[in-house]
């Protein structure tokens, strides 16, 4: 058994005691035979437990000064996992080096007194026949210690350590990644910050577990004042990072700021020698996950540091076209296609970039003007899904891009939500695919599922689109109009540039009969959100209507008429003022042309409060049969 000297620290796992001050390991009365480099990496992986060590820090303590090549490591690695008799006890994680994956106990502390050490006599502490009383009254205390002491984040002994991961001390459970800053030369347009930014956000959102703000919710944040941006996304704690120009080339800066409190809880500064490569990426989410994290399992290891391409050019061409895709301008589909399909030229099993593809042709195909061109920019969307899920069926935004596909093309509802279940079962934080399962459940008429879904998106970003549209069209379709108010009037106040959260609002305006100020907000709407024209010119039709006023009715309504000879919006959006009016026939003539043209918006005409005077008839169910829909 190992005697106890001074400074002793024995550490306890699976039938072994590892002794760091004496450097020897016992399994319950027998010293272990093992090479020395290997004992002191054994020492460095349960001291830093249950964190990553990296290859850097392995050199660093085991060949100090000394130049060896890599490979030592990967051999004093397999000398130590045949050394002990704990399966998969070291683990791998992939680019960043190991970790000492079992639980540990802490037995023994001791600073002995200088006449102890000159003694013959084992120390008490380290006699074997020491009673099992003592050990009852002793591991009480000492688990009283090490809480005492964890609960003031002091170390509970002195040692090259890490301090233990923020999470499990302070409970952050939503982080927002602030746009990283970049003052290189290389980046004057930002691009490469948003890329950054971007990809290590999309891995830390496979982690269970954590809330990870999605980059739609960060890019317009000032990273300058942390702790305000992540009050405003109601975050636990923000990830702050700067590259950073040095004479060896560029440095990433990393902190963690508590926003509870201000407190900076953690920081790391590495070197940054290929910030656009997926590898750096990897690395970066990798950190900050560890950092987190009290354990990672094996599953988000992987995803974490998942080589989506070997062709770091495809990566970065990948990148680029999400990033424009992001922030689209005019002629951003032309732009962001030739990045994807260059992207998948260069390496044609890019899952990642196929499923982007699926996203930017099912963009185009909203806007389509005619049916053909809609079906066939779907078609051509759902040959990209396909081709992501064939390579890589593990990849959240394919069966997000499938499920978009079963949904348009073929109105099949289940397949689109086992399509949209998957993706989140993959990414928890899959924004889209929770907005897409939201609208689902509206389609066959669980509102209150619906509006579940959307507070489920509002843990993960409070600021999201699909939050506004489920709560929109959700309490629409219950009829509650003085809650969508509510909610309505909230979404406004938080950001007047959203599109549907003008429409929300204009439109419980008018189902609450405040006409004056939804003809103000509709106004409005025509400089603020041209593209939804036929919206404003519905509102404020119908409420001319209500308020007897025909002349601006009919300018309204001539409006539409002369614009829905050409798209099927306008069309739809006659067939709710026909219906009010009574004139159903004419309702029933423009609805059939709606759905013979596959209109988006005909599919929500379920759950349209200007339809509740033709609901009953039988061409109403005839249409909603035709579209997969149950009355």
């Amino acid at each position: 058994m190992p005697t106890v000297t001074s400074n002793s620290r024995i550490y306890c796992f699976g039938g072994y005691r590892l002794d760091a001050g004496n450097r020897s390991l016992w399994l319950r009365d027998e010293l272990v035979a093992i090479p020395p480099k290997s004992l002191e990496l054994l020492v460095l992986l349960v001291e830093h437990a249950p964190n990553v060590v990296t290859r850097e820090q392995i050199l660093e303590r085991l060949w100090p000064d000394t130049f060896v090549e890599e490979g030592n490591i990967n051999y004093t690695v397999s000398q130590l996992r045949k050394a002990l008799e704990i399966d998969d006890a070291i683990r791998t994680v992939p680019r960043r080096g190991y970790r000492f994956d079992h639980e540990i106990t802490l037995e023994v502390e001791a600073a002995l007194a200088d006449n102890a050490e000159s003694s013959s006599e084992p120390h008490p502490l380290a006699d074997p026949g020491f009673t099992p009383q003592w050990r009852l009254l002793a591991l009480p205390a000492l688990i009283v210690g090490v809480f005492f002491v964890a609960s003031f984040e002091l170390p509970l002994w002195p040692s090259s350590a890490e301090p233990a991961p923020p999470a499990a001390v302070r409970n952050i459970r939503t982080i927002a990644v602030l746009p990283f800053s970049d003052d290189s030369a290389d980046d004057r347009t930002g691009v490469r910050s948003y890329i950054l930014t971007s990809a290590v956000i999309s891995r830390l959102s496979l982690v269970a577990g954590l809330n990870v703000r999605p980059i739609e919710a960060v890019r317009r944040l000032d990273a300058g004042a942390p702790v305000p941006a992540g009050i405003s996304l109601s975050a636990d704690a923000v990830i702050s990072g700067a590259l950073i120009e040095r004479p060896g080339g560029l440095v990433l800066d990393l902190k963690l700021i508590d926003v509870r409190d201000g407190q900076e809880v953690w920081a790391e500064q590495f070197a940054a020698p290929e910030p656009d490569s997926l590898a750096f990426h990897a690395d970066v989410a990798t950190r900050i996950a560890s950092a987190l994290m009290l354990r990672l399992t094996d599953p988000e290891l992987a995803a974490l540091g998942k080589r989506y391409t070997a062709n770091s050019e495809a990566y970065l061409l990948y990148s680029q076209g999400k990033a424009l895709f992001d922030r689209p301008k005019p002629g951003t589909f032309e732009l962001v296609l030739e990045k994807y399909n260059r992207a998948t030229f260069l390496d044609p099993t890019f899952a990642l970039a196929h499923a982007g593809l699926a996203d930017l042709f099912f963009r185009r195909a909203i806007t389509a003007k005619g049916v053909e061109e809609s079906n066939a920019l779907s078609l051509r969307a759902e040959g990209y899904a396909r081709k992501a899920l064939e390579l890589d069926p593990q990849l959240s935004e394919a069966h997000t891009a499938m499920g978009r596909a079963h949904r348009a093309l073929r109105y099949d509802y289940a397949a689109a939500e086992l399509s949209f279940r998957r993706a989140i079962e993959l990414d928890p934080n899959n924004v889209q695919a929770h907005g897409f399962l939201g609208q689902l459940f509206i389609l066959r008429s669980d509102h209150d599922a619906a509006l579940r879904m959307a507070d489920r998106i509002a843990e993960i970003d409070p600021r999201a689109h699909a939050v506004i549209f489920l709560r929109y069209r959700a309490n629409e379709a219950k009829r509650d109009f003085e809650q969508g108010l509510k909610h309505a009037e909230e979404a406004f106040a938080l950001d007047k540039q959203v599109h549907y959260a003008r429409i929300a609002l204009a439109s419980f305006l008018f189902y609450n009969g405040q006409f004056e100020r939804m003809e103000a907000v509709a106004r409005e709407g025509f400089d603020e959100s041209p593209g939804f024209a036929f919206i404003w010119h519905q509102l404020l039709a119908r409420a001319a209507i209500r308020n007897g006023d025909m002349r601006a009715a009919a300018e309204h309504i001539g409006e539409l008429e002369k614009e829905a000879a050409h798209s099927t919006k306008y069309l739809y959006r006659l067939a709710v003022i026909y219906a009010e009016q009574g004139r159903i026939d004419n309702a029933f003539t423009t609805l059939e042309r709606c759905v013979e043209n596959r209109e988006a918006w005909a599919a929500w005409m379920n759950s349209e409060p200007g339809f509740d005077s033709i609901r009953s008839d039988p061409r109403f169910s005839r249409l909603l049969a035709r579209m997969n829909l149950s009355q």
